[in-house]
């Protein structure tokens, strides 16, 4: 799933990076609110995680601006204000979530998953389809009660087929969401990581075949 991280302090947001990129996340950042309204405007993001103390624009304001423009992203306040007026004026403003610095990772990556799980109408954390589990809390994956080793970029793309499924995803949609601004939808890169997962699946005898709908894009089928 594809992070937007909205952050002026540099090592906060090397960290949030590094951490969530090992959760399985692509990431982007921005280090003014201008530049986050920006990049939320014309990217599709799964979760904004907002800082309030910006230094252009406040976070309440940022959010605000986003709410307005109709942007739906789910965001999360990350920030250093307590008060219990500020968690509420946040979430009266179109926040989904306040969450109060110092925190951990482990518990920010945890309500990520929780939005998009409410977001997506899934009770479980753990996706199960067919004789396979993917279960994202430890990035891993499970066939038939075997462990399935994928590369991150994969695990990403199935991450997200599963989440989607039964959809059909373009091509165009799994780069949004799975490849940060480094990515080039031009690139043959996402074909080769898709025919790759195709191929795993394939000899695995998975019951779970990743299917390639001509003219429209690709998507989990349990066989």
């Amino acid at each position: 799933m594809r992070v937007l991280v909205i952050e002026d302090s540099f090592e906060v947001q090397e960290t949030m990076r590094h951490f969530l990129s090992k959760s399985g996340f692509a990431v982007d950042c921005a280090d003014n609110g201008e530049d986050g309204i920006e990049l939320a405007t014309v990217t599709e993001y799964d979760v904004i995680l907002l800082d309030l103390n910006l230094p252009d624009i406040d976070g309440f304001e940022v959010c605000e601006q986003l709410r307005d423009a109709g942007i739906d992203t789910p965001i999360i306040m990350v920030t250093a204000r307590s008060e219990v007026a500020d968690r509420t004026y946040g979430l009266n403003v179109g926040a989904d979530d306040y969450l109060v610095k110092p925190f951990s990772m482990e518990e920010l990556v945890a309500r990520i998953r929780a939005i998009l799980r409410r977001v997506r109408n899934r009770a479980e954390a753990n996706i199960v389809l067919g004789d396979m589990e993917i279960l994202p809390d430890l990035v891993q994956v499970v066939v038939a009660g075997v462990d399935f080793p994928l590369t991150p970029k994969e695990y990403e793309i199935l991450y997200y087929l599963a989440l989607e499924s039964p959809k059909v995803c373009s091509l165009e949609a799994i780069i949004e969401h799975v490849w940060d601004d480094s990515g080039n939808p031009f690139s043959n890169a996402a074909r080769v990581h898709v025919m790759n997962l195709r191929n795993k699946l394939n000899a695995a005898s998975a019951s779970v075949q990743l299917k390639t709908v001509k003219g429209k894009g690709y998507a989990l089928c349990i066989v």
